[in-house]
Parts: structure tokens; sequence; C-alpha cells
């Protein structure tokens, strides 16, 4: 089958090639011979179900709805790249460092081919999520925020690798995980809990409750959070802002616009969760402050833990 030619040619040609610039080259040449509906169907042939179940790197326990709804999220990745390759190449273009245009390459050659030895490729284990070395720099007067609290691990380990701060606060809208936390962070000074979810405005909101670290925003879930807009709950310099709230990312950051464009804050912001997030949140962040110079990293060996790192210039 054509489409089949062309995504082995793709994987032969990306595997034999260490330069980034040649790597985006080739994807890009790949997007511009294939139409998005021919590889769409491809993709969801039963053969390639097979195929990718034989890569889907969870345990022999996992369900096929689990699968399927990966799947899914990768047709959607998928169109993604092929319907704004220029934007990604724009992207390309701005970063500065060679790892973050391999991190762009590793995702999207794993959209169009789900396979997950290109993301392992840039997953560096030792590099720490949310305060790798070279990227984030902080000082002992840090007001960090910490969106998407779980259960503290986050605030814990910025406190184990720079141990003196000004303040944290720390935001967890499930009632559960907000226990968990409250009991892991009680004897760290100067660590404000907060239990409510970040949003644009100051509301109460439907949420998917009970899920662990998936618990989530979403208009069908069963049960009811406060969340409140950064702009308004915080009344001083914030330094360094990290989102993890499930999706709900791009309403978060509009609800801590005035805060981005007046301190310039370090940014350290999940964007796997939808299919556009990259491409959404880069522009929503620059447009709010251009005085920001941008990284992309992979911290992950699965297809979830990418992290847009903004930082002022």
């Amino acid at each position: 089958m054509f489409i089949s030619t062309e995504v082995r040619n793709l994987e032969l040609r990306f595997k034999k090639e260490f330069n980034s610039n040649f790597k985006f080259n080739i994807i890009k040449e790949f997007i511009d011979r294939v139409s998005y509906i021919d590889w769409s169907k491809w993709m969801i042939r039963d053969s390639n179900y097979k195929k990718y179940k034989l890569d889907f790197p969870f345990d022999k326990n996992s369900t096929f709805s689990e699968f399927s709804e990966y799947f899914n999220m990768l047709i959607e990745r998928g169109k993604e790249n092929f319907k704004n390759i220029d934007f990604y190449d724009n992207l390309f273009k701005t970063f500065d460092d060679e790892l973050s245009k391999n991190v762009l390459c590793s995702l999207l050659i794993h959209n169009l081919t789900g396979s997950f030895c290109y993301l392992n490729e840039v997953y560096d284990e030792a590099s720490q999520e949310y305060f790798p070395n070279g990227i984030i720099q902080c000082t002992d007067n840090e007001i960090f925020v910490d969106c998407g609290a779980f259960h503290g691990e986050t605030v814990i380990d910025f406190i184990n690798k720079y141990s003196k701060y000004k303040k944290i606060y720390s935001y967890e809208p499930e009632f559960n995980n907000y226990n968990k936390a409250k009991m892991n962070l009680e004897s760290y000074v100067d660590v404000i809990l907060i239990n409510k979810g970040v949003f644009n405005k100051n509301t109460t909101i439907s949420f998917f409750s009970n899920r662990g670290d998936s618990s989530r925003i979403d208009k069908l879930g069963e049960g009811k959070i406060e969340v409140i807009c950064l702009d308004d709950d915080i009344k001083e310099k914030v330094t360094f802002i990290k989102m993890d709230v499930e999706g709900a990312e791009r309403k978060a950051l509009e609800g801590a616009k005035k805060l981005i464009l007046k301190y310039y804050p370090k940014l350290a912001i999940c964007v796997y969760h939808k299919a556009d997030d990259l491409r959404i949140l880069y522009g929503f962040i620059k447009k709010i402050n251009i005085n920001y110079k941008f990284y992309l990293r992979h911290h992950s060996q699965l297809y979830y833990g990418t992290v847009l790192y903004a930082v002022p210039k």
C-alpha cells in the first residue's frame, strides 16, 4: 500500500538522521506528500490496530478501551500536525537549543507512526520534570505557584532542589488529593495549600472526581469544585508558575494573564492533554508577553509528560 510504503520510508530516513534540521525536513516532506485523509484511513485499519497494540507500552492487562483511547488521541494529534505543519516549522526555528528541536521532531514522528521508540530517544531520566537544569534557575526569593498539586510531589521536589524560597501557593481541587497533599506538606513552612482549581474566572464548575491524577474539569463531571482566577487570588510578585491541570491549562493561563504580563514569571506548562495544546498555549503565552525564551522537554517514555518552558529573556 502507498501509505504503508511512505511511513516505512519516513521511519527509515528518520532513524538514519542525527541532525534535527534534516529530521524536521523529512517529516515535512512526508506531510507534503501524504494527505491526512489517506493517512488516517491507513491508521485505523485493523492491521494497524494490531501492529500498534504490540508497541503499546502498558502492562498486559491494559484494556482495549485504554488502547483505543490512546489511538484516537494519536489520530487527533496527527490531524493537528498535518493541518498546522507551517506553525510547527516556525516553532522549530524559534528554538535555540538542539534538544528542544529534537523533542519536537520526536513528538511529531511519534504522532505519525505510533511508535514509542522516538519518545524514548528524547526522554532524559536525569532531567527533573518542571525543574530541568540549564533552564529553570531559582533564587532564595521565589514565589512558586503550583497549579495541580495532586499529592504535593511537585512542591516537595521544588523544596528539595532549591531549599530556600519566599512562599509557595499550591492549588488542588480534588478533595481526596487535597487531603493527601495537606498531610504530605504540613511540615513545610510558607506553603499555602488551596482546595480549589485554577481557571479564567471565580466560579463553581463540573468536575470528574476520584480519578487520581486524572481528575479533571469537565462539563459532564458528576461533581462540583470551586475554581479561581490567579490574577484575583495572588496579590504579590509571582516568580514561577507550573501548570498540570488536565487540559484546563489554557483557561488557567487566561486567568493568570495580568500576573504574566506584569511580573514575567518563569513558566512550566504541560502541553500534552489536548492535541493542539502546544500550538495554542505557546501562542497564548507569546501573545501575552514576547519577552520569553522557550524550551520543550519530554519527561516520560510514554505519550504524556511534554512540558513547555518559558523563561524571561
